[in-house]
């Protein structure tokens, strides 16, 4: 249920340092369900202002104590100006995150952008690094978000680099850092002054940037956005974001949405009747305004400024800004509003802060991926000397994205979500986005949703469900049960009995591993690959055209059936039981005394017994059979068979159809029942003592069948109950003078 956010515990203290001023907050909620808030210190590193943080754990617990973010410390190393709120830390997709800010004279002009990478407790990865390449006058007042690529955009102006005067520019980096092509000019419109951008990650892998432009709207400060896609080109032109005009709009927060879109906030001079108001506009994935700009302050009483905007997990947001007068009436204090997925109020608007002297301002908010919020602000004298930095706890009644030791239920988002389980049987729920989910010990249950995801089982008796996105699943060890569904997935059992499976009506065409163990494998209605591994395994191909591959595993005996579609099945090294399906297949038996069956139907397979005493049954098509090396039993079907038996003494039986039959190497036996149609055996050898097994044509001495045979162009036919046999290049005096050849075996 929806409600207003509920106050866990009272407002606490983010800063351990005191002396003088810590101001100017920003929070970003980590991957592993911590966070870590940043701000800047007056005199704390050795020289004037300096830029630090803390990480917390996903309970709320400091991990390690406050740290130095900036390693160039002289002169000003600032979070932010001009009363602004600014995003200057982002989380990265590796768990760790990335802060950034002004510095002043360390590019060799005014101020520059900086920025340094973190782990996620905090640890410094690489070193500091300049964002701008253009260094000339003042660049300033940084944001940055993490892109889904793995890595992140920072955002800044610019004095006079645009050909006026303020300008927003920005520059791209990779996973590792590393700049990826040069700095890019963002605002279009270049008269007057464009600054303090905020800058927001799409879903669909791009980025949007808001900013304060002067006169662009007809009046003084306004509102404008542009979209960007992931290469960091632009998605069509600028837009304006506020539709009220007159006075001034300014402080621009910007947050991505769980359907694709966005949601701005700002400032606006008048427009609530009052002072200064807070103000917002939603737009969809396509950049198009979705209803109206709205007024988020229900208290308009003096001045409410300075919004943060996050976005919440069930598509959602929340704002925080300044309000002058409210919260016993004393001076400024924090306060906030929750907003559903269609952008109605949800309950009423919020108080914050629980100290109320003095002045709390210039908050800034997070969704922790436990379902709760924080908001974090700076604050006058709470701390004991001058400006601190506080911050709260809200509880939003929202799933929990963070795992305990117990049975959890995490729940993704539409983002690309990566969600673990500890050592509880867990549900872990990936919804939209491109998932990376994880079970861990125990008997876990993971369901993909939309998306291209990753689903690991890892220890215990799992249940992995890709459902629809091209997906890959691994249950690890344990007897799983796997399936992909829609989508062309990559499925594989691993350790274990376990049952793996495309998925019913599954159209993609999918990856499909077995692993250790005596696993069942199925294929759905695409061109499956089928891999048994180690085991015996049990393999279904479904519909399609699907490869069931057991071969180079173990001696282990397996099954495997084909379905409609033209198969391929290859056993392994056991003695194994192979069958095709509707379609004409290719059934290979591989070493190991074998059973093939073939299709269903009048379709021609073929069918190759190779290494063992192999047992082959053709089908109602004209196949092709090759009983390989081993003492082979080979029994032809109603069509026109032609089989060979290779090397070992093999026994053929003719039935329906017209079929040729090549014994091969070594003493074979041909067989064959009455109304078989004509039959032809092309390499009878007295010398390799074959036998003629006549006995179903009612022929039950050698002398019989003798009587039976007449030479027809320089073979001979034997003729008996609506059977014919041709022995080629062998005549009836080849057999009289012979004896052995007649096998009175009753089969």
């Amino acid at each position: 249920m929806t409600t207003t956010p509920t106050p866990i515990g009272s407002d606490f203290q983010v800063n351990s340092h005191t002396p003088n001023d810590q101001q100017t907050a920003s929070v970003a909620s980590l991957q592993n369900g911590g966070y870590v808030v940043v701000w800047e210190s007056y005199q704390q590193d050795g020289s004037q202002w300096g830029v630090f943080g803390q990480v917390f754990s996903p309970s709320g617990d400091e991990i390690g104590g406050e740290f130095r973010i900036n390693a160039f410390t002289a002169g000003n190393q600032e979070i932010n100006t001009d009363n602004t709120v600014g995003d200057n830390v982002t989380a990265l997709e590796d768990g760790g995150f990335v802060v950034v800010w002004t510095s002043w004279g360390q590019d060799g002009s005014g101020q520059g952008v900086f920025g340094q990478r973190f782990d996620s407790s905090g640890v410094k990865v690489g070193e500091e690094f300049q964002v701008n390449s253009v260094t000339a006058d003042d660049q300033r007042e940084a944001s940055v978000t993490g892109l889904a690529d793995g890595g992140f955009v920072v955002t800044w102006g610019s004095w006079l680099q645009d050909g006026s005067q303020w300008g927003i520019f920005g520059q791209r980096f990779d996973h590792d850092g590393a700049a990826v092509g040069s700095e890019f000019q963002i605002n279009a419109v270049t008269a007057n002054d464009q600054e303090s951008s905020s800058v927001a990650a799409l879903k669909d892998g791009g980025f949007v940037v808001t900013w304060e432009s002067w006169l662009q709207d007809g009046a003084q400060w306004g509102i404008v956005g542009r979209r960007f896609d992931g290469s960091g080109a632009p998605v069509g032109n600028e837009f304006p974001v506020n539709s009220f005009t007159p006075g001034d709009q300014w402080q621009p927060s910007v947050a991505s949405l769980e359907d694709g879109g966005f949601v701005v906030t700002w400032t606006s001079w008048s427009q609530d009747g009052g002072g200064w108001g807070v103000f917002g506009q939603r737009f969809n994935a396509s950049g198009e305004t979705v209803g109206y700009e709205f007024q988020i302050n229900s208290y308009t009483s003096y001045s409410q400024w300075q919004s943060s905007v996050a976005p919440l997990s069930d598509g959602g947001f929340v704002v925080t800004w300044s309000s002058f007068v409210l919260l016993g009436g004393f001076d400024y204090g924090i306060h906030g509003q929750r907003f559903d997925a269609t952008g109605s109020p949800v309950g009423s608007e919020f108080d914050v802060n629980s100290f109320g002297p003095g002045d709390q301002w210039a908050p800034s908010v997070a969704a922790l991926r436990n379902g709760n919020i924080l908001v974090a602000w700076e604050s006058w004298q709470q701390d004991g000397a001058q400006q601190g930095v506080f911050a709260r706890h809200f509880d939003l009644d929202l799933p929990s994205l963070v795992p305990t030791n117990g049975d959890d239920l995490i729940t993704g988002t539409s983002g690309n979500d990566t969600l673990a389980g500890l050592a509880g049987g867990d549900t872990i729920l990936g919804d939209a986005g491109n998932d990376l989910l994880k079970g861990e010990e125990n008997n876990d249950s993971i369901e993909g949703g939309d998306g291209n995801d990753t689903l690991e089982g890892n220890e215990g008796v799992d249940t992995l469900l890709g459902e629809a996105g091209d997906d890959s699943l691994n249950g690890g060890d344990g007897d799983d049960f796997l399936r992909g569904d829609a989508g062309d997935d990559t499925v594989e059992g691993g350790d274990g009995n376990d049952k793996v499976f495309a998925g019913r009506g599954d159209m993609g065409d999918d990856i499909i591993l077995g692993g250790a163990g005596d696993d069942t494998l199925g294929g759905a209605q695409g061109n499956d690959q089928i891999f048994g591994g180690t085991g015996s395994d049990e393999s279904f191909g479904g519909s399609g055209n699907d490869l069931i591959d057991e071969s180079g595993t173990d001696a282990s005996s397996n099954t495997a059936w084909a379905g409609a579609g033209q198969d391929t099945v290859i056993g392994g090294d056991g003695d194994d039981v192979l069958g095709g399906g509707a379609g004409a297949d290719l059934v290979s038996g591989g070493a190991g005394n074998d059973v093939i069956y073939p299709g269903a139907g009048p379709d021609n397979d073929t069918l190759n017994g190779e290494a063992g005493n192999d047992t082959i049954f053709a089908g109602g098509g004209d196949d092709l059979i090759d009983g390989g090396t081993g003492d082979d039993l080979i029994f032809n079907g109603a069509g026109t068979d032609t089989v060979s038996g290779g090397s070992g003494s093999d026994t053929i039986w003719g039935a329906g159809g017209d079929d040729q039959f090549t014994g091969g190497d070594d003493a074979d036996t041909f067989a064959f029942v009455q109304n078989n149609g004509t039959d032809t055996i092309t390499d009878f050898s007295f010398a390799q003592l074959d036998l003629l097994n006549v006995l179903g044509l009612g022929l039950s001495s050698e002398s019989e069948a003798l009587a039976a045979m007449t030479d027809v162009d320089g073979n001979v036919h034997l003729t008996a109950q609506g059977t014919t046999v041709i022995i080629e290049v062998q005549t009836v005096s080849d057999f009289s003078s012979n004896s052995g050849w007649f096998d009175d075996t009753v089969f």
